[in-house]
């Protein structure tokens, strides 16, 4: 009787052993299925900025002028104009003009017009690196 008790019990432990092993080998041959992946939306590109420039084409004698940036056909606002570049040559004394008034604005005063030999003139503004410009003429004095 303890011949087949041996034998039965080793007959178990080969069936479990066997189990295990065909287990074991099922699972590292087993392909994982197929995940699915979400495609990432596509972020929306930030349309650029229209920039206009208002003011004076042109200045006489003695008359000065406020050109004012307008950011998409807004006033801008505080941060923005910190942000507003002017460059050009239509003042004698100063290059640009100091900005003055209301934010995003840019004046020429009447003394500093007077030192402003006619001719042409470009004044440009930058913001996020776009940039607009307005052509003044400065005119003769009369005669």
């Amino acid at each position: 009787m303890k011949g087949m008790i041996k034998k039965v019990v080793t007959i178990i432990v080969l069936v479990l052993a066997v189990v295990t092993i065909a287990g074991c080998a099922n699972l590292a041959t087993n392909t994982p299925s197929p995940s699915v992946s979400v495609a990432p939306s596509p972020s929306p590109t930030p349309a650029p900025v229209s920039l206009y420039i208002n003011g004076p084409s042109t200045i006489a004698l003695g008359q000065g002028g406020t050109w004012t940036l307008y950011i998409d056909g807004q006033l801008p606002t505080v941060q923005q104009a910190a942000q507003i570049v002017w460059s050009g040559t239509i003042s004698g004394e100063r290059n640009p003009p100091a900005p003055v008034g209301v934010p995003g604005s840019i004046t020429l005063d009447s003394n500093t017009a007077a030192n402003t030999s006619p001719g042409t003139y470009t004044l440009t503004a930058t913001y996020e690196g776009v940039s607009t410009s307005i052509t003044i003429t400065r005119v003769p004095n009369p005669t």
